[in-house]
């Protein structure tokens, strides 16, 4: 609190002691009384600057709940309690025991104006002590709301950052799972490509086998066309040498035929 905000000049006129003192006083009572003046005159300004701090806390009590900058505030009530009125305070106590060693001895008026002046002090002290209570109360509500709100911020973070690792585990099991399943899907398609290949090998055998049925088949059939020829050129040279036989021959043909009719069915058959 600086001077300049403080009127040294406001003061409650506690009575002057000079017109009650006669000319006549030794010099010891003049320089007494000018020391009790002087006193009077320092604690009066002292008491003055508890009531205007009294009132600038007053004030900042109802701040503390809207205060954004608290580092800033609190620093603002330090300066008001401990850098200037707290010292005054201390000075004040100081000069009110000097002042009572320099009250001359049954002057009432001196007495009077020192005991008012205790009183006032008194008074302001109280309303400084309650008010300094109040806004210590209500800095600490604040400080503790602050603290459970940062702790509370801190705890959620936390949680927050927990689901999210929680999260990131169960997709990071998800994807080894799919991994799993992907290395499986693709030993069970080598597998399938290496039946495939098996039965593409065992199916070529089977056509080679094939094959070498219907060579023999057709070796066969040309033996029996060949056969079939030779019995025919047997058949018409028995026509013209016995004519007689011809029905026999005739008979022996269709049954040949017959018999390669059937034949040929059969490799027919096979071959589809």
């Amino acid at each position: 609190m600086s001077q300049a905000l403080i009127n040294p000049r406001t003061r409650r006129d506690y009575g002057a002691t000079s017109s009650v003192i006669p000319e006549a006083n030794s010099a010891t009572i003049s320089s007494s009384n000018a020391e009790f003046d002087s006193l009077s005159e320092e604690i009066c300004y002292n008491i003055n600057v508890m009531h205007s701090s009294t009132k600038q806390l007053e004030k900042q009590l109802k701040l503390v709940s809207t205060a954004k900058n608290l580092l800033a505030f609190d620093k603002n009530i330090l300066s008001i309690n401990t850098i200037d009125t707290n010292e005054r305070i201390q000075i004040t106590s100081q000069n009110l025991q000097r002042l009572q060693t320099v009250v001359q001895q049954g002057d009432r008026q001196q007495q009077r104006q020192m005991d008012n002046i205790k009183l006032d002090f008194r008074t302001a002290l109280d309303k400084y002590s309650k008010q300094q209570k109040l806004i210590s109360q209500a800095m600490r509500q604040s400080y503790q709301k602050a603290a459970e709100a940062e702790h509370d911020a801190e705890l959620s973070e936390k949680t927050h950052l927990l689901q999210e690792q929680r999260q990131e585990q169960a997709e990071l099991e998800r994807q080894h799972d799919l991994l799993v399943e992907r290395g499986r899907r693709v030993e069970q398609l080598e597998a399938d490509i290496l039946d495939v290949n098996y039965i593409m090998k065992k199916l070529s055998g089977m056509v080679e086998e094939q094959r070498e049925e219907v060579d023999a088949i057709a070796i066969n059939v040309e033996e029996t066309a060949e056969n079939t020829e030779k019995g025919v050129s047997a058949l018409q040279n028995t026509v013209v040498s016995q004519s007689k036989r011809r029905r026999t021959v005739l008979i022996i043909l269709l049954i040949v035929v017959l018999i390669a009719l059937i034949v040929i069915g059969i490799i027919v058959s096979k071959l589809k």
